[in-house]
Parts: structure tokens; sequence; C-alpha cells
């Protein structure tokens, strides 16, 4: 039953990321990572303190539901915006070995996660703690050193990848404008 309503809960991000996509062009891929990791750091952080300071029943099933959707929004939308920053940071050249080593990385973290609840035999609140800092963490990473990759022209080259600002002029928006006719024949 649990996984049923997991993947039920999971439902809607495909949509969302779609909506996101075509339908806006504010939101990008950065602001995107950096909203929802920063809303799972805030809903453990919740059920955290719920935890530690043990509060009444009715406090612990808004940490609950805090924690269930939390949950939703790091295996949906994060998940969703993990896959496009992976594709779209990397150089053609390096891209596919980047993309086996984040899925490997990956691969490892989803073996590791699941023993953290074996910590809460020791003391109760550790699954959510660990949650919220490697979620700030990511946040603050993201912040620290990602750059909007939402209509920029993927790299080709890693000299590409390196200049990335200056070869395609990610604060203007003019630079990813179709050429006019006058530009095409001045090009050959």
């Amino acid at each position: 039953m649990n996984t049923f309503l997991m993947g039920a809960l999971r439902l809607w991000t495909p949509f969302a990321a779609v909506a996101l996509e075509n339908g806006t062009k504010t939101i990008g891929r950065w602001k995107l990572l950096v909203f929802s990791q920063g809303a799972v750091c805030l809903l453990f952080s919740f059920m955290f303190f719920i935890d530690v300071f043990g509060f009444n029943s009715s406090m612990r099933s808004i940490g609950t539901a805090a924690v269930i959707i939390g949950y939703t929004l790091e295996s949906g939308l994060v998940w969703i915006a993990y896959k496009l920053y992976t594709t779209e940071l990397f150089p053609t050249c390096i891209r596919s070995i980047a993309l086996s080593t984040f899925s490997c990385v990956s691969m490892v973290g989803s073996m590791a996660t699941p023993q953290v609840t074996y910590f809460s035999k020791y003391w109760h609140p550790t699954p959510y703690i660990y949650t919220a800092v490697l979620a700030g963490l990511s946040t603050i990473f993201a912040i620290a050193f990602l750059p909007e990759t939402h209509f920029v022209a993927l790299p080709d080259t890693i000299k590409e990848a390196e200049n990335r600002k200056t070869l395609y002029k990610e604060s203007d928006s003019e630079a990813f404008l179709p050429l006019s006719k006058h530009d095409k024949n001045n090009e050959l």
C-alpha cells in the first residue's frame, strides 16, 4: 500500500516538469533544483524538530505529511532537474562519461541511504537530519556553482563548457533568437 501511495504522489511530477518546461521562460533548471532541494531541506528539518522536541501526535502527523511531501519533491522534481542538468552541463565529447559517473554515484547513494534508518535505533531523528543536511548542502552548492542552462545551447567542446557565459551570453535574451535572413547571408 505504501508503494502505491508513493507512486500516486509522484504521478504529478512529469506533468509539472512539462508544464514548467513549455509554459514559462522564467523558471529554469537552476530555480527548479534550488527550490525543490530547499523545500526538501525545510520539510525534513521540520520533522527533525518535531521528533527532537517530542511534540504530540497531531504535530507528528503534520511532520509525517511534510516528510512525504519532501520525499515526493526529492524523487520527482529533483530527479528531473538532476537528469536535465547532467545532460546540459557537460560538453558533448564527455557527456556520456559524465552521465555514467553520476549514475554510478547515484546508485551508491541509493544503496547507502536506506541504511541510515538503522541509526534511528540509537537516535530516532537521525534519518531526518541526515536528509535535511544533504538537501541543504545540495542547495548551497547549486546556488554557488551551477549556472542556468534553460534556453542555453549545449556545449560541444570542453572549451565551450568552460566559457559558457561568454560564448552563449546567458544573461542576454537576444542571444537565442533565430538568425534573420540578413544574418544568415552574412554568416556564409
